[in-house]
């Protein structure tokens, strides 16, 4: 061979050699959701995705991975994949997969309530110009709440504090003669606050105009929630008999109202659509035994992820001859006969007695701003505001842990 053949093939394996690296990292698209959310009214329910790619690129497959209520820490079996072959852009430029709905398996959302909180992923394959390597390209996952935007939600919740306060605002919700349901007694629980259930005005001798909004009234709040009697001031009360008094079996007026609580009946991944309140807001109330002191025996479940289990059997004292025995515990002793009420004796000399036991239900918390309740915006959280960030606990309480617990399950 020619000495200049020999350099001209030399040079050409030189360039390709630099080249290479080049030519492997290139081909990459970028790619940008467009998809119009939240779905308000009547707008099509679409994704739609924007792809940017070099010549010669060539787009293999594009997936949308997508979830209600929860985005899971393992995902399988949610996605659905654009339709056709390859598609190679010879010239560089955009592809824009326009109203993926209707070509994709996606006919859960189509027909999703309104409040239900979606989250969702773009995936792109592809493979590099000249077939060298094939890689992913993903977006960063996104969510929304169908219907809803975030200045819906606060509306509703401000309509709620306007339409409830009036009603619930008082410093003994006792009832008079007609009382309302008290699961924990007069107790009040640790960053929850003491609950009453909720009871039309008429049972609570209260006069006025009861809410008929829809948005606000779909549901009657399910519990009303209170802050106690404040400490005595200066010294004569300490932390340890403040807290004493306020998890005994007596009120501890005056009560002031500080949030509200919605609930239903708990049914595996359907959590309620009330409004604008999200789908991934409501927890569960775990099933479980509240006993005469105030506080609950949390009934241990055996599933892999929260919520998995369907609601079990909801029994009254009342209603059934025994109850299950509870498993075996460090809490006192608590009798298991159904017929025994709180303060009666029983022969297991038990300190405590079952009032009565209930199966799982949905929950959601609304607290009223602490520091402006009649005028501020209302949020909804698990515990009281402030209490997730901070060690101490911002109402101080009766613990119970496990009480509730946030609801992991996703479709």
């Amino acid at each position: 061979m020619n000495n200049w053949l020999i350099a001209i093939v030399v040079g050409i394996a030189a360039v390709i050699g630099a080249l290479a690296p080049a030519l492997l990292m290139s081909g990459a698209p970028t790619i940008a959701d467009t998809t119009n959310t939240p779905w308000l009214q009547s707008a099509a329910r679409n994704f739609a995705l924007e792809i940017d790619a070099p010549r010669l690129t060539s787009i293999d497959k594009v997936t949308l991975r997508y979830t209600r209520h929860n985005w899971p820490a393992d995902f399988a079996d949610r996605n659905a994949v654009s339709p056709g072959d390859s598609t190679i852009l010879s010239d560089g430029g955009t592809v824009t997969v326009a109203k993926l709905k209707t070509q994709v398996a996606a006919p859960d959302l189509k027909a999703a309530p309104k409040s239900h909180h979606v989250y969702y992923q773009w995936e792109v394959d592809y493979t590099r110009p000249f077939g060298l390597g094939n890689d992913t390209v993903t977006t960063e996952r996104r969510d929304f709440v169908i219907g809803c935007t975030g200045a819906m939600l606060d509306e509703q919740l401000r309509k709620q504090r306007d339409h409830y306060l009036p009603i619930y605002d008082v410093p003994d919700p006792s009832g008079g003669s007609s009382p309302p349901h008290r699961s924990h007694h007069w107790v009040t629980l640790q960053d929850m606050g003491f609950g009453v259930s909720s009871l039309p005005p008429a049972a609570h001798g209260f006069t006025g105009l009861w809410p008929t909004d829809l948005e606000v009234n779909g549901f009657l709040p399910t519990v009303t929630l209170y802050r106690p009697d404040a400490q005595k001031p200066d010294g004569h009360e300490s932390d340890a008999q403040y807290l004493a008094r306020i998890t005994d079996t007596a009120k501890d007026t005056p009560y002031k109202i500080i949030g509200w609580t919605f609930g239903a009946p708990y049914i595996v991944n359907q959590p309620p659509a009330f409004g604008c309140i999200p789908s991934s807001a409501w927890f569960i109330h775990v099933s479980g035994y509240h006993l005469s002191d105030g506080s609950m025996f949390v009934e241990p479940v055996n599933e892999s992820v929260p919520g998995e289990r369907d609601n079990f059997p909801m029994f009254n004292c009342g209603l059934v001859p025994q109850l299950p025995a509870p498993p075996n515990t460090e809490e006192p002793p608590v009798t298991t006969l159904c017929a025994v009420r709180a303060g009666t004796a029983t022969p297991q000399g038990a300190t405590r007695t079952v009032n009565y036991y209930h199966g799982r239900g949905w929950g959601v918390h609304v607290w009223l701003d602490p520091d402006d309740p009649a005028g501020g915006q209302p949020t909804i959280s698990l515990e009281v505001p402030g209490a997730a960030d901070s060690e101490a606990p911002v109402l101080p309480g009766l613990a119970v842990p496990g009480l509730f617990i946030p609801n992991r399950m996703w479709d």
